[in-house]
């Protein structure tokens, strides 16, 4: 499970962000984050241009937190093999995380992943 986090999330957090497999053809999957007073509020479109290594849509394709809260972007690919996943906020094209290592020094965000699974997680705190 590979988990992106962002610790305390503010409306600025609000917008599109990329779990993506670097390979050829690309596979990715958007998710959407909105943020309001009361929850947070994801869903997420996907594109499967592959057969072997894919992303696994079956993922809960909505997720709501609270303000302030966590929350949770899942992101399930399947015979990863070699290649990396990528979290990127797609509103500046800011890449967030690739595999585990992050690559923004906002430390809200987070991503994480179990090894042995196929889950990948970006965790907004």
């Amino acid at each position: 499970e590979w988990t992106l986090k962002i610790s305390y999330p503010q409306f600025r957090d609000s917008g599109t962000y990329v779990c993506k497999v670097n390979m050829e053809p690309l596979i990715r999957q958007d998710f959407q984050l909105h943020i309001d007073e009361g929850v947070v509020d994801t869903s997420k479109s996907e594109e499967h241009l592959s057969s072997q290594t894919y992303i696994d849509n079956s993922t809960q394709r909505e997720v709501t937190a609270t303000l302030g809260h966590h929350a949770y972007l899942h992101c399930r690919v399947r015979n990863l093999g070699e290649k990396m996943v990528t979290w990127i906020r797609k509103r500046d094209s800011t890449i967030l995380a690739v595999g585990i290592l992050m690559y923004t020094v906002d430390e809200r965000f987070k991503s994480l992943h179990s090894n042995g699974t196929d889950e990948w997680t970006l965790k907004i705190s």
